[in-house]
């Protein structure tokens, strides 16, 4: 099964989906009225092919694109983060966290008075003896499911308000917005919930899915964050 989904036709339709989806989203023809979709899109898990692609496609279309650099790690993916978007991008670059053993490149960029950051939060480390309990490596997804519906939600917390920390001394000069979303690995409403107890100097409010939106776990954790300094 994994040759067959790294097979070069698969690849191939793989990135014909990733490209249309983008252009569904950007170009102005998008909606039918002259207006697109979206102003930005978020991407994470992008190959080097991915982004040659995806580049030639932003260039093409007058867009703007910032990513992020590789995981760099031999016989791992290439990992790559990205912010596209049909308006011009300022101050682009990235930002790495350091969490759960992983190191992680966040592709960002500012537009306007906001910063934007497309985000992919690693998994919590499973120890040996954890694995062994839920049944040895071959339940690595279910143990997945099990930090994606909650243990890694204080992990991507912490994430979060780094990024504003970050991004403007925790939001409290200018720029004073963040958008920051991806892929959280946690209950994206958890880390919500999470925001609003802890810390009363920010102010985050959440957009995703109602309905799951990876396969395995039993509830979103893929969501967009918008950030601000709490009146």
């Amino acid at each position: 099964l994994v040759e067959a989904l790294a097979s070069p036709p698969v690849l191939e339709q793989h990135l014909a989906l990733v490209l249309g989806q983008v252009r569904r989203a950007l170009a102005p023809e998008a909606l039918g009225d002259g207006k697109a979709a979206a102003d930005v899109v978020f991407l994470q898990e992008v190959s080097r092919d991915h982004r040659a692609a995806l580049e030639g496609l932003c260039a093409q279309r007058g867009w703007a694109a910032s990513f992020s650099e590789a995981s760099g790690l031999p016989g791992k993916c290439d990992a790559m983060t990205a912010v596209l978007s049909r308006h011009k991008l300022e101050d682009c670059g990235q930002v790495s966290i350091q969490e759960n053993n992983k190191t992680r490149h966040f592709a960002s960029a500012r537009l306007g008075s906001t910063w934007l950051v497309s985000c992919h939060v690693p998994h919590e480390v499973s120890s040996k003896a954890d694995k062994k309990q839920k049944g040895g490596a071959a339940n690595t997804k279910a143990q997945d499911a099990d930090d994606c519906n909650g243990a890694n939600v204080e992990v991507a917390v912490r994430v979060l308000k780094s990024l504003a920390e970050h991004f403007g001394g925790g939001l409290a000069s200018e720029p004073r917005s963040l958008v920051a979303g991806g892929d959280w690995n946690a209950d994206v409403r958890q880390v919500a919930a999470g925001m609003a107890a802890g810390d009363s100097l920010l102010r985050a409010e959440l957009w995703a899915p109602e309905d799951v939106t990876q396969i395995g776990t039993k509830v979103a954790i893929d969501g967009i964050f918008l950030v601000r300094a709490a009146c």
